[in-house]
């Protein structure tokens, strides 16, 4: 069934929207026939789209038919173009030079263009717009953590270089000592025995330049490892905390919401990947 003029003006604004956007557009009409089953698969679509989109990546809408068929080739879903162009009219999709995502996973899923585009994509009420706003404060505050646990790190290998330097003047130190108490050793005269006693405490009493200043830095280093250290805890403990509140709330919500359930495992799954990014200790996973 073709579309008529206002279907065809709504397929085009769809198709004007970013990726994520046509992505959870999809999952929200096809969450009833398999849309969780699919949804890391509409995940990893998106991704790709992205992916292969050699101008505006992420922000992009559609990618043109050279790159339809990387994707297809990547999928291993080989076909030459006039096979491809086939599918398409056997589906009654219009071909187009450009392609959006949504248009190819209705196209992939057999998905009629009309059901696409009129099928219920749940309100923005204000707990949507609230829970969207906690995953992109989560957002802020993984950053924020990242960040910080990198300012740590710098100043982690900062006072490991302050350590080395100032173990190297501590031996150098130590081998003056070893070197003039050896000299006590060797000498027998009572009158060179009692120089080199003198020798050796004025060099135990001493505090040599270079010591001196690599024991100030190295100070002043561990002091800056020890803040930098306890500001990244603290950081990776508020994103944990807000991690675990956003999780909930989408939880809630999920369960409370008939349409809508696309954009709701999607702002999940972009915590899931947030996940990645943080501490094993604070609820990390491996990427």
């Amino acid at each position: 069934m073709s579309l008529n003029d206002i279907e065809k003006t709504k397929l085009q604004e769809l198709c004007n929207k970013k990726y994520k956007e046509q992505a959870i557009w999809f999952l929200n009409a096809y969450w009833l026939e398999n849309g969780e089953a699919e949804a890391e698969n509409v995940w990893d679509y998106c991704n790709k789209f992205g992916e292969f989109d050699p101008e505006n990546h992420a922000d992009g809408c559609s990618l043109d038919e050279l790159n339809i068929h990387r994707i297809l080739e990547h999928y291993n879903e080989h076909q030459t173009i006039q096979q491809f162009r086939e599918s398409l009219r056997n589906q009654q999709f219009e071909f187009k030079k450009l392609f959006a995502l949504c248009v190819f996973l209705a196209w992939h899923y057999k998905m009629p263009l009309k059901k696409l585009i009129n099928a219920p994509q749940g309100a923005q009420s204000a707990e949507m717009q609230k829970a969207q706003e906690m995953v992109d404060q989560v957002s802020v505050l993984l950053n924020e953590a990242v960040k910080k646990a990198d300012e740590a790190t710098k100043r982690d290998k900062e006072l490991e270089t302050a350590l080395n330097a100032l173990k190297k003047e501590e031996d150098e130190f130590n081998k003056k000592t070893e070197q003039l108490k050896a000299q006590i050793e060797k000498e027998t005269g009572v009158v060179k025995k009692n120089r080199a006693q003198a020798e050796l405490a004025q060099h135990i009493e001493s505090d040599p330049l270079p010591l001196r200043k690599a024991k100030i830095t190295c100070e002043a280093a561990k002091k800056k490892s020890e803040k930098a250290r306890v500001e990244a805890e603290t950081a990776a403990e508020e994103m944990k905390k807000k991690m675990e509140e956003a999780e909930e709330y989408l939880n809630q919500q999920k369960a409370a919401a008939a349409a809508g359930q696309g954009l709701m495992w999607w702002m999940q799954r972009e915590l899931e990947e947030k996940k990645k990014f943080m501490p094993m200790k604070k609820g990390g996973i491996a990427k």
